[in-house]
């Protein structure tokens, strides 16, 4: 019997674990899902020696690792159900990771024609980082404002994680998740037609907003706003696109975390 094709997406830390080489060697069927942050979250040191300890384990199974479209492509794609995951995914860079390996071990072998390349790539990671800090100060005063919109015993319920939501609170999220989204997507630059209602919780806007708002209600605690700093705040909202991009793919720990 053929064993089925298993496809996780993994988080950036995860590149240099032991757990993603024992995942890729257990079966040719088993698929790292690479995002463009993880891509990012790679180059953006100052030198290249983290990139390299980033794709060392890939390196050794080119071919079971899928590339995804960039976070601005995905979100502009449609939400039919059908051939959901193969939208989201790079064919072309999927196809040419080998290459982009063997040219990793060029560099690394000092041969600098190779070596520029990625080093320019370095530094648009670094900018691309720093461009998101903006948005992490903007998530911030979205969680001061959403503080004020739950009472006191809404906050202990939400901390506690052991009373069921309340009928308000439930339509409250709900209302807010759908309203945001819908908004989101009049907005972007990538999104020519508004999807229909049964296709709105498969675009990937709805889906990174839906994970960005659940990650804003665990940062409300009773009598205060957990404050955390741009930079942390900024690397956990791409934390958000990495947990978005694996609710297309499969279930469990489909994102790993270390």
């Amino acid at each position: 019997m053929t064993k089925p094709t298993i496809m996780k997406v993994v988080d950036s830390n995860v590149l240099q674990c032991v757990h993603l080489n024992e995942y890729l060697a257990q079966s040719p069927t088993n698929f790292a899902v690479l995002t463009d942050y993880a891509a990012v979250e790679a180059y953006k040191a100052e030198t290249l020696d983290m990139l390299y300890r980033s794709m060392r384990i890939l390196s050794q199974f080119p071919k079971q690792v899928v590339i995804l479209k960039s976070t601005p492509i995905l979100c502009g794609l449609y939400g039919r159900r059908a051939g959901l995951q193969r939208r989201l995914i790079d064919q072309r860079q999927t196809t040419r990771f080998a290459k982009f390996c063997a040219q990793l071990a060029e560099a690394q072998r000092g041969k600098r024609s190779v070596e520029i390349p990625l080093l320019d790539h370095a530094r648009g990671a670094r900018l691309e980082m720093e461009r998101l800090l903006p948005d992490a100060d903007e998530f911030r005063a979205g969680i001061e404002k959403l503080a004020t919109e739950f009472t006191e015993h809404e906050k202990k319920i939400l901390a506690g994680g052991h009373q069921p939501f309340t009928e308000r609170m439930r339509v409250k999220i709900q209302g807010d998740v759908i309203a945001n989204a819908i908004l989101m997507l009049r907005q972007h630059h990538r999104v020519s037609k508004m999807p229909k209602r049964e296709e709105l919780p498969n675009t990937f806007i709805f889906r990174y907003f839906l994970c960005r708002y659940i990650y804003a209600i665990t940062l409300l605690i009773p009598g205060r706003v957990q404050v955390k700093k741009s930079d942390k705040l900024r690397n956990e909202l791409v934390d958000m696109v990495f947990v978005a991009c694996a609710t297309y793919f499969d279930e469990g720990s489909s994102r790993w975390f270390r």
